[in-house]
């Protein structure tokens, strides 16, 4: 038990996609959460959510130490979800990720392009970047 009366939620968005989030608390006789606490989260929303973006695939070796003790709890999330967060980490367009998404399923680069209306050489393009 925390000993807390009040509550305050983020979420980190960044692109319509929640990337984080952060529940504080208040308690000890402090008042509630004023309309310019709520706004500290909400400006810094969007940056945090880049910023947790691109530290998806950070080796753990490169993480630097955190500020002492940290408690985390996350649903387990959709397949189709996990699947997605390393496409949008890479900052992959959505043509990108529609190339992919049929090379992971195993499709030739001709049929591809075919399915996609798009030239061999555009194609090819998609699958260097």
């Amino acid at each position: 038990m925390i000993g807390a009366r009040h509550e305050l939620r983020a979420g980190f968005v960044v692109d319509r996609r929640r990337w984080g989030a952060v529940a504080l608390f208040r308690g000890g006789g402090r008042p509630d959460f004023t309309p310019a606490d709520v706004d500290i989260p909400r400006r810094l929303s969007a940056p945090i959510a880049a910023a947790l973006r691109r530290t998806v695939h950070r080796a753990p070796a490169d993480a630097a130490p955190g500020p002492g003790p940290l408690a985390v709890t996350m649903p387990p999330a959709p397949p189709a979800d996990v699947a997605e967060v390393p496409l949008l980490a890479y900052g992959l367009t959505p043509r990108e990720r529609d190339v992919l998404a049929r090379i992971v399923a195993g499709l030739p680069s001709r049929a591809i392009a075919t399915e996609l209306l798009i030239t061999a050489a555009t194609m090819q393009d998609h699958r260097t970047t």
